[in-house]
């Protein structure tokens, strides 16, 4: 993890302070984003044709945690 996910997991408060909106639904939008993303990806891997064994390419640096801070920012 990030040192700004962590940031806002230790302090909840700064939450609204630091993307506008609070902890609460920071957290609910977070879920809905991983829940977005994993049924975004299987469709992906059904409907591909693979020239390229799975697990290759340049994997993420971010956590889909930190890109939606990022994003909010």
């Amino acid at each position: 993890m990030s040192y700004t996910w962590n940031y806002i997991k230790k302090n909840p408060k700064q939450t609204k302070r630091l993307v506008g909106i609070n902890h609460e639904q920071l957290s609910q939008l977070i879920e809905q984003a991983k829940l977005l993303h994993h049924q975004h990806q299987e469709k992906i891997q059904n409907q591909k044709v693979r020239l390229i064994k799975p697990g290759g390419g340049a994997s993420q640096k971010l956590s889909i945690e930190d890109q939606i801070v990022l994003t909010l920012s």
